[in-house]
């Protein structure tokens, strides 16, 4: 099976349109049709219903879907079991909110970590989350409440809104 083709339906299942995949992976529309034909030959049923110019999973995209995003891990995670160099390192893939992304100094005190920062909106880091894109989110939403998640660590934090003290603002 192709890893390529199951990035590709990834991005498809996750945008729900065969164009806007080919947008964010640097392709054609077309290309991204023939991988996904390639991929639905190769398993023997349809991943998506076309309906119009949208697609949508069908019952089995959606449990193959489960098992591409399981796969993308391991490949990362291989890979980057195989880029060290014997020394103890950590990576953590951290969804963090745009206004937070400047101020994070958490590599400074764990040294032998890589981090791969996402910046992006509450919804979609929650999206990363579930889709096990991201180990952990950094947030500045009020406390969830929700099972499925485990907050480690809560605490307030200042906010600072600068303007020109020529802006109406400023009152």
């Amino acid at each position: 099976m192709d890893l390529k083709n199951l990035t590709t339906f990834i991005h498809v299942a996750q945008l729900g349109s065969f164009t806007k995949a080919g947008q964010a992976l640097g392709c054609s529309q077309s290309t991204i049709s023939f991988q996904i034909r390639q991929l639905e030959e190769e398993l023997g049923f349809p991943l998506f219903e076309r309906i119009n110019r949208t697609v949508v999973l069908t019952d089995k995209g959606r449990e193959v879907l489960a098992y591409a995003h399981q796969i993308g891990k391991m490949t990362a995670e291989l890979k980057h079991t195989l880029q060290t160099d014997g020394t103890r390192s950590v990576r953590v893939r951290l969804a963090i909110a745009d206004s937070l992304c400047n101020s994070l100094d958490f590599l400074e005190h764990n040294p032998g970590t890589s981090l791969k920062i996402v910046s992006g909106g509450t919804e979609e880091m929650f999206r990363l989350l579930d889709h096990n894109e991201v180990d952990a989110i950094l947030t500045l939403e009020s406390h969830i409440y929700n099972t499925e998640y485990v907050i480690v660590r809560e605490e307030q934090v200042a906010s600072h809104f600068v303007v020109s003290s020529a802006s109406s603002l400023a009152e």
